[in-house]
């Protein structure tokens, strides 16, 4: 139980990578693709909406996250995007591909007596791998820092549950940061064959003195919105996971009306 929890739980904090402990001096790689689309927004008031002139934005990315035990309970994170961006924007066609924001930081983990459960605490340090002088824009070009907490637990033999709040600061030069507060809530069981199936509920409110808004929606700053994922994963081998997920966002305000998924594989060593 302990190691499929290990697998399926850090899938699902590839943002800041590790609700659960993976082992002193052992590692976890994961590798994934990531697509996501938006022709629609919810507006100010929340309602449903077309871009103006039609615009369109695409986001590819692949992520390479690290995970490292520097203890029994002390995870070293290390996680980098390399992002692919087409839009329409303003009636404009524009593309830019690179890296986006690297996170790199520690994760502490207080398990229960019978390590059936763990509360998290991870301070990620965020520093922008390109710049911002064209658009689409891959970021917001800041540095910020990522502080999270979470709780993981059993709920019933094969499934648990994980629920996690997070906050984050960007430093950028004007003052507008933004401040922003994400959360979320998993549930997954184990079926037969090693096979998961898991759904999440999460979502994320941002803040800022920059009030404005473009179709160009990785450098909006003041914005909300809900996401809802699910996702099935295959145990391959004995340290090889592979999950598959479809995520859809159901509401929000200034945000896309986001739809996508992912593939992603992880690798436990040894």
């Amino acid at each position: 139980m302990k190691k499929t929890l290990t697998l399926v739980l850090l899938f699902f904090s590839i943002h800041a990578f590790a609700d659960w402990p993976i082992g002193k001096k052992r590692a976890l790689i994961n590798l994934s693709y990531n697509y996501y689309t938006v022709n629609k927004y919810y507006n100010g008031a929340g309602l449903k909406t077309n871009f103006t002139q039609g615009d369109v934005f695409t986001a590819q990315s692949i992520g390479l996250g690290w995970i490292y035990g520097l203890g029994r309970y002390v995870n070293l994170i290390v996680n980098v995007p390399l992002v692919y961006q087409s839009a329409i924007i303003e009636g404009s066609q524009l593309a830019k591909a690179g890296a986006g924001d690297a996170q790199m930081g520690l994760s502490f983990h207080l398990p229960s007596k019978t390590l059936k459960s763990f509360f998290t605490l991870k301070a990620l340090a965020i520093t922008p791998l390109y710049n911002n002088y064209q658009k689409p824009y891959l970021g917001y070009g800041s540095n910020g820092l990522l502080l999270g907490t979470g709780y993981s637990f059993g709920l019933a033999p094969k499934t648990f549950c994980a629920l996690e709040a997070t906050y984050t600061r960007y430093f950028a030069d004007d003052g507008t940061g933004p401040d922003q507060i994400g959360y979320n809530a998993t549930v997954g069981t184990q079926t037969g064959n090693y096979v998961y199936w898991i759904a999440s509920f999460g979502g994320m409110i941002s803040k800022s003195t920059n009030k404005a808004f473009s179709s160009n929606l990785g450098f909006n700053k003041d914005f909300d919105y809900g996401k809802t994922t699910l996702a099935i994963g295959k145990r391959i081998t004995r340290t090889t996971t592979m999950y598959l997920q479809g995520f859809y966002f159901p509401f929000g305000h200034n945000a896309g009306e986001g739809k996508g998924g992912s593939l992603s594989i992880a690798v436990k060593i040894p």
